[in-house]
């Protein structure tokens, strides 16, 4: 739900509050009042060129930057801001964002927050930049060029290939054995190139089979390719697919990656190559797609896409996103781009094939040399192997003269009719015999249950099952009139993927703050704000004004100037500030016992506490206080601690301060009696 207008939020607001914002802009309020006419005073006071000259004038970088991250955000409420660009104190947070609202440039409904809109416009033209937030800049001539991906499709066609072939290449201590290096140099070599991973350098095979086991994609265990995640993967678009496999390696397939999968697409495909961001920036960004995710998983995420090459390295920091027309993207039928067969049982596979096509053929030829063009071999072993796993030899030859657009070399249709009559002359099968006597066949062979589940009929009454599927016949068996079903016990499922790969759509309101960030990246750099410690020069005619109040005002309003809640000398006269004690400090006891009471009493406010740990180091706290209780000669602080709302107790007399804060920025609890 959207937040109220500027005026309703500002009628919504408790009097207290209410009264002593129009009193320090408007100065005095006669009786009798009307709401509606105030708010319409103030509103024509913030439309005056000079006062919104002024306000714009006194906001510093860390504003900016606030300010820029609720305007990315649109509405958000405090969490939000902290959790996406905070990484500071919560508390400082909730401190500067107060003095925004007091200065009239955020408004708040209930716990959300957005930009003044009668100050939106100056503020845009000024201030708001997403370069603030995720210090965008152009490409520079000297800057490297935009990478190009390495695990791309071909690239993952090879090592499904490579996997299907059998033998672990690796070491126990995650290195290349020798001879499988060798291997990889002569077949892969792109595979054998060192890359740097988590602090260290391994191939970059390892780093592609490590993401494939944690997409569920091969077992890591036995190294053996799990077909069906492998089909889930051939599902999704090129980018999507090395987003997905970014996005496991990140989290080590953790339930929920396809969420942050989505992020990394979305992120890729809407940077623009010219426009580097830094690391930081990188992940804030990943971050307001996917707000679960941790700060461990995001850096781990965004250094996974800087190895795989969908950014690199810029310099000073930054990362450049993989060149768009290099992105995984474009792929081909086999009628537009068809794999070559040659008769002597070579293929040449375009680095355009469809992916699912690829993996086809990757599942009967063995792979000899991987380039934009890669190149495999049909093998004898390669072809039983797919026949070893249920596969019809009428299908597989059917699906290659497919991927050939009709050009299979008819000698190669004949030695492939050769190997499969040779792979069925001898065999070891391996499963469950069922055998059935002459007399019980009949209600065995008419089902049609059982008959589906039937791999083979061995001999007369003698049929193959597989293991998998012994619970499923035992049932069929009874169905099928048989009282006496023999029992077998079924073995443990296959390891398997913890879920399927369901492609995560991005949020679309996360989208459009995206879509915000972008639209104005290219926009001039942001305007450097002045950050020297002179005042203004109208800063001159405030002071000048304020000595001419009563004594008991004159350091309020002084403090007020210094808050950059003045602006005109029209809001400085006697009588226009309720004096009240919000703090205490040190040896006053009972000054800190009575704001908590009220805090407590009230309910409408929070705490900012010091105390001094062991060493004397400060620790602040932004508090919800719960009740105060005795402990001996002292009382008891009970109070919630936020953000995280932990319950902790302190004593009063260890305090160094005790402030009441406003609470608006912070939805409360109800009050505990």
């Amino acid at each position: 739900m959207p937040m109220r207008d500027f005026k309703s939020a500002l009628l919504r607001m408790g009097d207290e509050a209410f009264f002593e914002l129009m009193r320090n802009y408007l100065g005095r309020i006669k009786t009798p009042f009307n709401k509606h006419d105030l708010i319409n005073r103030l509103e024509r006071f913030l439309r005056r060129p000079e006062i919104q000259q002024r306000i714009v004038e006194l906001i510093d970088e860390a504003d900016a930057g606030v300010l820029t991250a609720i305007w990315i955000l649109g509405e958000p409420r405090l969490d939000d801001i902290h959790s996406s660009f905070g990484g500071g104190s919560y508390l400082d947070l909730h401190q500067q964002l107060l003095n925004l609202e007091d200065r009239l440039l955020v408004y708040r409904d209930d716990d959300r927050i957005g930009i003044n809109p009668l100050l939106i416009e100056n503020l845009e033209k000024r201030v708001l930049r997403p370069g603030r937030v995720f210090a965008f800049r152009r490409a520079a001539d000297d800057d490297p060029p935009a990478s190009v991906p390495w695990l791309t499709d071909s690239t993952l066609t090879a090592i499904y290939a490579l996997v299907g072939e059998g033998g672990g290449p690796f070491k126990a201590d995650g290195s290349l054995k020798k001879r499988a290096k060798s291997d990889l140099e002569s077949r892969a070599p792109i595979l054998a190139e060192q890359i740097g991973s988590a602090g260290e350098s391994v191939p970059r095979v390892r780093v592609a089979i490590d993401a494939l086991v944690a997409a569920g994609a091969i077992n890591g265990s036995e190294l053996v390719n799990n077909e069906a995640r492998w089909s889930e993967l051939a599902d999704l678009s090129p980018l999507r697919r090395l987003s997905t496999l970014v996005a496991a390696l990140a989290t080590d397939g953790r339930h929920g990656y396809e969420v942050l999968a989505a992020a990394v697409e979305h992120l890729v495909s809407t940077t623009d190559e010219e426009l580097l961001l830094q690391e930081s920036g990188v992940e804030r960004l990943l971050l307001i797609l996917d707000p679960e995710q941790s700060a461990d998983s995001l850096r781990r995420c965004r250094e996974a896409m800087t190895i795989v090459g969908l950014f690199s390295r810029a310099k000073d920091g930054f990362l450049r996103a993989a060149r768009s027309d290099a992105r995984p993207e474009r792929t081909m039928t086999a009628s537009e781009n068809p794999i070559v067969i040659q008769p002597n049982f070579d293929v040449t596979v375009p680095s355009t094939t469809l992916f699912r096509d690829a993996l086809a053929l990757a599942s009967v030829a063995r792979l000899t040399r991987l380039d934009t063009y890669s190149h495999f071999e049909l093998t004898k072993e390669r072809f039983a192997s797919a026949l070893q796993t249920g596969r019809q030899v009428a299908d597989l030859i059917a699906e290659l003269t497919a991927l050939t657009a009709n050009r299979m070399p008819s000698n190669i249709t004949s030695s492939l009719n050769g190997w499969a009559a040779e792979f069925e002359s001898v065999r070891l099968l391996k499963g469950i015999v069922l055998t059935v006597e002459e007399a019980r066949r009949f209600s065995v062979e008419h089902s049609q249950t059982i008959q589906s589940l039937m791999r083979r009929e061995l001999a007369p009454g003698v049929y193959l099952f597989a293991e998998s599927d012994v619970t499923e016949l035992r049932d069929a068996l009874q169905d099928a009139g048989v009282e006496l079903v023999p029992e077998v016990m079924a073995p443990a499922p296959p390891p398997r993927a913890s879920s399927a790969l369901v492609p995560a759509p991005v949020n679309p309101s996360r989208s459009n703050v995206f879509a915000r960030i972008f639209s104005t990246a290219s926009q001039s750099d942001p305007i450097t704000l002045d950050h020297s410690d002179d005042d203004p020069d109208w800063f001159g005619e405030l002071y000048e004004k304020v000595s001419s109040i009563g004594t008991d005002q004159r350091e309020a309003m002084r403090a007020r100037i210094a808050n950059r809640l003045v602006v005109s000398v029209d809001q400085i006269a006697n009588g226009t500030m309720k004096i009240e004690k919000t703090e205490a400090r040190g040896l006053d006891y009972v000054g800190k016992v009575r704001i908590i009471e009220q805090a407590v009493r009230t309910g409408t406010s929070l705490l900012e506490v010091i105390e001094r740990a062991d060493d004397g180091s400060p620790i602040k706290r932004l508090l919800e206080p719960v009740e105060l209780e005795k402990g001996g000669d002292d009382l008891i602080l009970i109070a919630d601690q936020l953000p995280e709302r932990e319950t902790i107790r302190l004593r009063v007399r260890k305090l160094g301060l005790v402030r009441r804060l406003r609470s608006g920025l912070v939805k409360r609890r109800p009050i505990r009696r």
